[in-house]
């Protein structure tokens, strides 16, 4: 059976990386060339999310200092595929050799298991760990800056929760409809 790590049609992102893995990252291929694109508008969303912010999160300190390696030149979009990165810099795997046959309660080591059997990477949780929620926040800030220069409304998001209210500022949800990147399509023809 093939597992993907790719999710869209025509704006397609592919994670890479794991937790305690030397970089997380994403590959966007569906960016249309033209748009301007600096580490600078992606920064600021991950800022947001960056670990050891917060007591009720992990205590691990990460600069998560975003790097584009290909897909722009000049400051703009070329139409190739995007790269981008994040260096995990804050890592000791040493915890995690001492329960490699031992699931988390409240972790999914158990269900990276099922999915990758034997060769699956559990230090930090592997590619089931928070931080691979970094390559999505690089995606949807290249997804917020183009929908806010095909669309002339700026891009509205918003956040309910049934929590005290500030407990998940990181959290935002884009969601691309049909029209919008059916109009992304015909633009780029």
């Amino acid at each position: 059976m093939m597992w993907s790590n790719s999710l869209g049609k025509r704006f397609v992102i592919t994670s890479y990386g794991e937790s305690h893995g030397p970089t997380i990252g994403i590959i966007i291929d569906g960016c249309p060339a033209g748009l301007e694109l600096t580490e600078g508008d992606i920064q600021p969303d991950l800022d947001r999310r960056r670990p050891g912010q917060h007591d009720i999160t992990t205590p691990r300190k990460e600069l998560d200092q975003v790097q584009i390696h290909s897909g722009t030149l000049d400051s703009r979009t070329t139409g190739a595929p995007i790269c981008a990165e994040v260096r995990n810099t804050d890592i000791d795997s040493s915890f995690y050799k001492q329960i490699t046959n031992l699931p988390r309660p409240g972790h999914a080591d158990y269900v990276a298991r099922m999915k990758y059997g034997p060769y699956v990477d559990l230090r930090g949780g592997g590619r089931f760990s928070g931080r691979i929620t970094i390559a999505y926040v690089i995606a949807g800030a290249i997804a917020k800056k183009l929908l806010r220069k095909i669309n002339s409304n700026p891009v509205k998001r918003s956040l309910k929760t049934q929590r005290p209210a500030g407990w998940w500022r990181s959290s935002m949800v884009v969601i691309l409809n049909q029209k919008i990147m059916t109009h992304v399509h015909l633009k780029r023809s």
